[in-house]
């Protein structure tokens, strides 16, 4: 069995329009876009505390020096997301970083810049238990399991 924890899909039922608050910025071509912040934020119905923040460049998912996507969880954990361009994509660590409640990482994710699962010489999925000793790890390259 292969780890299967990519970058969170938008979950339609939480996102449902009775249920959420949307915040967009877009650019003159009608584009999510915004420079120095999310330019979509999404907040519960009656709480004012974002549960997803959004970058975009141009339309496209994109943010330099931090992730693009963070997904706020009610029990406190979250998760973020670097894109590039568009794509799932990091060059210089984890894709994707899974925390739990209490800061501590639980799950991290390594892509190529096609958005695949990648990493040369080490494993591109970790899970970590509480304690932080490494729970599993799947090795990929360019998309396939090794």
């Amino acid at each position: 069995m292969t780890t299967q924890r990519e970058p969170t899909t938008d979950d339609d039922r939480l996102d449902a329009p009775d249920r959420v608050k949307t915040v967009e910025w877009r650019n003159e071509k009608g584009r999510l876009h915004r420079v120095g912040g999310p330019a979509k934020i999404l907040y519960r119905v009656g709480d004012d505390i974002p549960y997803r923040e959004m970058w975009y460049k141009n339309g496209r998912l994109h943010r330099v020096g931090g992730p693009a996507k963070i997904q706020y969880n009610q029990d406190g954990s979250y998760q973020e997301v670097w894109y590039t361009n568009g794509l799932p994509y990091r060059e210089d660590g984890p894709t994707v970083i899974d925390y739990s409640a209490d800061g501590n990482v639980v799950f991290e994710w390594w892509s190529n810049s096609n958005g695949q699962p990648h990493r040369e010489d080490r494993p591109a999925a970790i899970e970590y238990s509480p304690d932080g000793t490494v729970e599993r790890e799947d090795w990929y390259k360019n998309g396939k399991l090794h």
